[in-house]
C-alpha cells in the first residue's frame, strides 16, 4: 500500500505521521509501528527511513501489505474497521440515545458492550464505534 503525503502531512517526523494514520486502528500498537519502521517493512519513497525523518509533501510512504501483526495481516487490519462499521444497526443506537444537543450525547449503554477497542475487544463493536 502506499500514501502520499499531502500538503498537511509535510514536514512532519515519520513515526508521528503513521501514529496518526493508524491511530483508528486500535489493534495496531505504537511498538507495532516502531518495530515495522526498524525491520524496513515501511519504507519512504522505497527506502529505509530513521523514525525522526521529516516527511516532505510528495514523498511516497509504502507499507508492505504481506506484514503480520500477531496473527493476522496488516491490510486485513486496515479494512476491518470499514467492514465493521457495515453491521451497526442504526435504529438500535437511537434506542439508546436519552438525551442529545449540540455538545453532548447521553445514551444508556448496555452490558457487555465495551467503551472502546482494547487488546481483548479489537473484534467487537465498541461504544466508539457506534457513536462515530
Amino acid at each position: 500500500m502506499d500514501i502520499t503525503i499531502g500538503k498537511e502531512a509535510s514536514d512532519q517526523r515519520f513515526d508521528r505521521f503513521l501514529r496518526k494514520r493508524f491511530k483508528k486502528y486500535p489493534q495496531i500498537r505504537l511498538a507495532d509501528i516502531y518495530s515495522l519502521i526498524r525491520k524496513g517493512q515501511i519504507r519512504v519513497n522505497g527506502k529505509r527511513a530513521k523514525e525522526e525523518l521529516r516527511v516532505k509533501e510528495g514523498d511516497v510512504v509504502n507499507i508492505d501489505e504481506t506484514v503480520k501483526l500477531g496473527e493476522e495481516d496488516l491490510s486485513l487490519l486496515i479494512g476491518q474497521k470499514e467492514k465493521k462499521m457495515k453491521k451497526i444497526d442504526l435504529g438500535k443506537i437511537k434506542k439508546w440515545i436519552l438525551y442529545e444537543d449540540s455538545n453532548r450525547v447521553v445514551f444508556d449503554k448496555p452490558a457487555g458492550i465495551p467503551m472502546h477497542g482494547g487488546n481483548k475487544h479489537y473484534n467487537d463493536l465498541s461504544m466508539n464505534d457506534y457513536l462515530e
